[in-house]
């Protein structure tokens, strides 16, 4: 039974109810989890590898680790993708140095190591740039006789153009082909990677429309490769043929990086209204990435005016904040202004000024946000002096009834 359909018969019949990609429903599953736990009572198989899956995705190794080391002192086996659970863990923790001894674990357990526990690792250190470590396991594999698929190698090609070897990418493609493994769509993105990743634009291009000319689809991986290979080249038609290949395919579900590529493709093509048409058309949907760039393009060419209403749509408009590389954006609009010998026109020293306000008002605000994230919520003082008032419904010994402090002045009063 596959993974996926373990998940499916999970949700359907299991104690625990389905939660959210949150780390706040992810800790309260955990914290469910880990009270069953201690009462003596496990659960599913799959109960395990949820949580560890949960707990995996914002790299909590510790929580993943206790989980896993209970699990197996209770007497119980948790199932392999557990073990690649932990594993990525441990890579999204930063402690890729904790990778191998999760295996030794299993292989002390008398466990056979299956392939996608492998693969797990090859993922974690080739994404840190261990390419050294991935050709060990991919030897030992080889040892072991172990028919490797499209997933390992999709893993060492990735760790191969981290590392910006080009050779070595192109080797294990052509291996991968001599040994009769059919390259997925995965695969075919982490070679364009690659091949970007190592500057070599023509070569991606080359790939891009030989795949296209089999008839085979491509992801927004690749897609994205292609346009920034295409953009590197000069071939800015290509790129925008590309992209709109890419908008009748994803149509509602169009990736952002897609959109900041284009306009980064115009910007360096000196296209500055093919990139503002763009923009247009998807401001509405842009996140800050694409808004810095086009800071940076108006930076260059001096476009004060320009800048400054993309500033006040950025404040207004929309609930994103100024990064730091739009400060930067602004010194390189005084850079140009000054180049331009506009610096002695009437009021642009003060607009200049008043943008530099606009972007450390808002990153300082932003900061001081996270340090109330942490801070506890702020408490008054205790009233000391209530302590000391007379309740309010107390029974009065003088007049024989039931009334309050208030009631019993007025009346001394009336007297």
């Amino acid at each position: 039974m596959s993974s996926r359909e373990l998940v499916k018969g999970w949700e359907r019949s299991s104690g625990l109810r389905p939660f959210e990609r949150t780390k706040k429903s992810i800790l309260q599953a955990f914290n469910v989890f880990n009270s069953r736990l201690k009462k003596g009572y496990i659960g599913r198989d799959i109960e395990v590898a949820r949580v560890t899956e949960g707990l995996a995705s914002y790299g909590d190794f510790r929580r993943v680790a206790y989980t896993m080391l209970e699990v197996e002192g209770h007497g119980r086996e948790p199932l392999d993708q557990c073990y690649g659970h932990w594993i990525r863990s441990l890579a999204r923790g930063d402690q890729v140095d904790r990778v191998r001894s999760v295996i030794d674990h299993m292989r002390a357990r008398n466990r056979d190591v299956p392939l996608s526990v492998y693969n797990e690792a090859l993922f974690a250190l080739g994404k840190n740039g261990r390419v050294k470590e991935c050709l060990l396991i991919k030897e030992e594999l080889d040892k072991e006789l172990r028919k490797l698929d499209d997933v390992t190698y999709t893993a060492l090609i990735n760790s191969a153009g981290e590392s910006q070897r080009m050779k070595l990418a192109r080797k294990l493609w052509n291996e991968m082909l001599a040994r009769r493994v059919k390259p997925e769509v995965q695969t075919f993105g982490a070679y364009m990677r690659a091949h970007v990743r190592c500057e070599d634009y023509k070569g991606a291009a080359i790939m891009y429309e030989v795949y296209n000319a089999e008839g085979r689809k491509t992801d927004r991986v690749s897609d994205l490769q292609a346009i920034i290979a295409y953009g590197q080249m000069g071939e800015v038609k290509k790129a925008t043929e590309v992209y709109q290949i890419a908008e009748r395919r994803y149509k509602n579900r169009f990736p952002k990086q897609l959109d900041h590529a284009m306009i980064q493709v115009f910007v360096e093509a000196d296209l500055m209204q093919a990139a503002d048409m763009l923009f247009k058309k998807i401001k509405y949907s842009a996140d800050i990435m694409i808004f810095n760039t086009m800071f940076r393009a108006y930076a260059k060419q001096g476009k004060l005016e320009d800048f400054e209403n993309l500033m006040t749509y950025l404040e207004n408009e929309t609930t994103m904040l100024p990064a730091a590389s739009t400060k930067e954006a602004v010194e390189m609009l005084r850079g140009a202004l000054e180049r331009q010998g506009r610096m002695d026109e009437k009021h642009v020293q003060e607009r200049l000024d008043e943008l530099r306000r606009c972007v450390n008002r808002a990153r300082s605000g932003r900061l001081r946000n996270r340090e109330l994230r942490f801070m506890p919520p702020p408490q008054e003082p205790p009233k000391r002096e209530q302590r000391y008032l007379k309740p309010e419904n107390t029974w009065d010994w003088e007049q024989g009834r039931r009334g309050s402090s208030s009631e019993k002045s007025a009346d001394e009063a009336s007297q």
